[in-house]
């Protein structure tokens, strides 16, 4: 009682620890499409610091948990280790967590959580990027063959055009309404003409 007087009178913030934050982060996103990654990526995280205060939280106390995490994954599929990709994603949400206690979150007080929220080092990501690996024609029938009507579609535009996330919502569009005709693996520039018909027409 005597510490929480203290507190009260002159205002000092209570110790928050990484798992209460981490379980107030969970609730206000429960209703999120991504909320089991999330879980997922703050389990492995609460091994490694969830009994330690926020103000404890920095590079040096997340370099047991970065090493954990090269050497041994948490399934058969990294069972020697995760990519720097990979934990940069629970470093991310590290990231969130701090910076939402120390602008957001608040104690009866009015103060946050935390007064300020360090800076975390995130790793290194281009080295281990893998090269890219164009299909052969072969590979392509196979894959393509596994794909029907309308994902057909699609996917033969997008390997032809090159297109990316906006213009596949387009195309989408536009196979579900019936403006373009069935694709087939003609070269590129004929399937360029055959876009600028139907951007200028409105038709083929």
């Amino acid at each position: 009682m005597a510490e929480i007087d203290r507190i009260k009178d002159f205002k000092q913030r209570p110790e928050y620890t990484w798992r209460q934050a981490a379980t107030k982060y969970l609730l206000e996103c429960e209703d999120m499409p991504s909320i089991d990654l999330i879980a997922l990526q703050l389990e492995y995280l609460d091994k490694f610091i969830g009994d330690l205060p926020l103000t404890q939280i920095h590079d040096g106390t997340l370099e047991p948990f970065i090493q954990h995490r090269k050497k041994i994954g948490f399934n058969k599929q990294a069972k020697n280790g995760v990519k720097n990709r990979t934990i940069n994603i629970a470093l991310n949400y590290v990231i969130t967590i701090l910076n939402r206690a120390a602008r957001l979150w608040r104690d009866e007080n009015g103060l946050t959580w935390i007064e300020t929220a360090p800076k975390i080092t995130k790793l290194e990501e281009k080295k281990q990027r893998r090269p890219p690996y164009p299909l052969s024609w072969l590979e392509q029938n196979i894959f393509f063959k596994e794909l029907s009507g309308r994902l057909h579609k699609m996917a033969l535009f997008k390997v032809n055009t090159g297109t990316r996330e906006h213009g596949n919502r387009k195309c989408a569009s536009s196979i579900g309404n019936g403006k373009l005709k069935p694709l087939s693996l003609t070269p590129a520039f004929l399937l360029f003409r055959l876009i600028l018909a139907v951007v200028l027409k409105g038709e083929v």
